[in-house]
Order: C-alpha cells, then structure tokens, then sequence
C-alpha cells in the first residue's frame, strides 16, 4: 500500500543501541509533537536525571511513498533501500518544571 499524500514525514528520537521513540504524520509539526511528547513518557524515568530542561535532537525526514520504513545509524531504509532524501535535525528542550510545593 503506497501513501498518496504529498509528504509524510518520519520523526525519530534515537537513544542508541536500537531503543527510542518514532512518530509519523502528513504534517511535520505534528510528527515532532507527538514524537517529542511519546518519548518524554516513554523514557522520562529511564533516562538518568530524567528529562526535564534537556534538549534531544530529533531527525525528521520525509518518507512519502515507503510503506515500512526501518532506520539505523547510517541513515534510514523504506521499499526500496536507502532512502536518499535530506534528513532534518530539530532540536527540542524540555521545559525544567518547577518544584512542587509542600504544606
């Protein structure tokens, strides 16, 4: 099944050694939103330190016309193999939160 829209866009958080978090929309605003929100509760509390006020760098590429897409190291892979498009790197900062107040 081929995707008919004009872009869909791929957005990966990648921590190394294969584990992270993905997200794919139409829209590439989106595709970082829910990627960025995904991997905050996915690996806030696996992460030493946790995540609040660090930045991550997200990598977004647009795989219009690949069904499956597998990604690695060295770049990423749709029907075809490497898939030889400009992959964009977004970086993103979670906000630190504030302290909670105790009575």
């Amino acid at each position: 099944m081929q995707h008919t829209a004009q872009t869909d866009y791929l957005a990966v958080i990648s921590t190394g050694c294969g584990i992270g978090s993905w997200a794919r929309d139409k829209d590439k605003a989106t595709a970082i939103s829910n990627v960025t929100r995904r991997f905050y509760y996915d690996w806030r509390t696996m992460i030493e330190g946790g995540l609040d006020g660090k930045e991550i760098v997200v990598e977004v590429i647009d795989v219009n016309g690949h069904d499956t897409v597998s990604w690695d190291s060295q770049g990423f892979y749709g029907n075809g193999g490497k898939i030889e498009r400009p992959i964009e790197q977004v970086k993103h900062a979670y906000p630190q939160k504030k302290a909670r107040r105790r009575h």
